[in-house]
């Protein structure tokens, strides 16, 4: 039987440099006070960033390689090589344990290994998520609770909507991040009234005056009898007609800014998830469980959250 090679994540923390030094201005010497010529010395003040860098190393059919050192890591900025200061490797078992193991009955943070391994934050995004959608959301994150993660994983499960913020230790706590899953449910309720409107429309009409988009859904509006034109009769205004249906602009604003809303609230807790993992050590990765929104520039929470993930060394994923 082929033997699987245990899964190999080197973390190299890498030190780099920058000084900024500025020399102060020597007074200058005063005459009736020669013993005050001598100048004091420039002083020159140093910062130190320390840059920890998440590696995974696998040959050239995808197998990871084991038994690297230090010695065996070259980093490089802007071709410059830096001085890696420490190394660690966390080797992870092939497979899932086919046996759940007990929870220690006690909790020390002495453990060396506690501090190793990887850091998971599934961000389960209810707000964005269907009924319907939840329930096939819900059965793929356990199968992920069960079978890929690894003995020493950290996992926190946490909800858009308010009804979970856990974090427990691989695999003895699986259970309970399962069961805390099954309380979770959808609590988008998607509009099937003949006057819905995507985000996306919502948008195009109320921040950019999108015209074309903006008589597609009249005309779909006119189809189903909802557009104000129907209910009052087509205007004889010129002008009016020239400045759009202000029954789809209206409703256009309100689905707009009801997106905003949500969007806002999830971009806000992914935030807070990637400042929170900035102190952890190891591989970090967010799995964010969406049925998708739309990308807004307009909010500046896109911009944080990028910035975030970058400080924080995470991978973010959507799932």
């Amino acid at each position: 039987m082929e033997k699987k090679a245990p899964f190999l994540i080197a973390l190299l923390a890498v030190l780099a440099a920058v000084a900024r030094a500025q020399a102060p201005v020597a007074p200058s010497p005063s005459p009736a006070a020669p013993e005050a010529s001598a100048t004091p010395n420039p002083s020159f003040p140093a910062q130190v960033e320390l840059v920890t860098v998440d590696v995974v190393v696998t040959d050239k059919k995808g197998a990871p390689i084991t038994g690297l050192k230090k010695e065996d890591f070259v980093v490089t900025e802007e071709d410059a090589p830096q001085s890696v200061t420490s190394f660690e490797a966390v080797e992870l078992p092939p497979t899932a344990s086919a046996v759940t193991p007990t929870r220690p009955r006690m909790s020390t943070n002495l453990d060396r290994e506690s501090h190793s391994g990887r850091s998971f934050v599934i961000l389960f995004d209810d707000i964005h998520l269907s009924p319907f959608s939840a329930q096939r959301a819900k059965a793929a994150v356990a199968q992920f609770l069960r079978t890929g993660v690894r003995e020493g994983d950290r996992v926190s499960l946490v909800a858009t909507g308010g009804g979970a913020w856990w974090s427990t230790r691989m695999e003895a706590g699986r259970d309970e991040l399962i069961t805390m899953l099954k309380r979770l449910d959808g609590r988008y309720i998607p509009d099937t009234s003949n006057e819905r409107m995507s985000d996306y429309e919502a948008m195009r009409i109320h921040i950019y005056h999108d015209q074309q988009v903006e008589e597609r859904v009249s005309r779909r509006f006119e189809t189903y009898g909802v557009s104000q034109r129907n209910q009052a009769g087509q205007s004889d205004d010129p002008n009016q007609n020239m400045n759009g249906d202000p029954f789809v602009q209206a409703r256009a604003t309100d689905v707009y800014f009801q997106s905003v809303s949500r969007n806002r609230i999830t971009l806000q807790i992914l935030q807070r998830v990637l400042q929170a993992l900035s102190a952890a050590k190891g591989r970090k990765s967010v799995v964010l469980v969406s049925e998708g929104f739309i990308y807004d520039p307009n909010l500046d929470e896109f911009k944080q959250v990028l910035q975030a993930s970058k400080r924080s060394n995470t991978a973010t994923r959507v799932g």
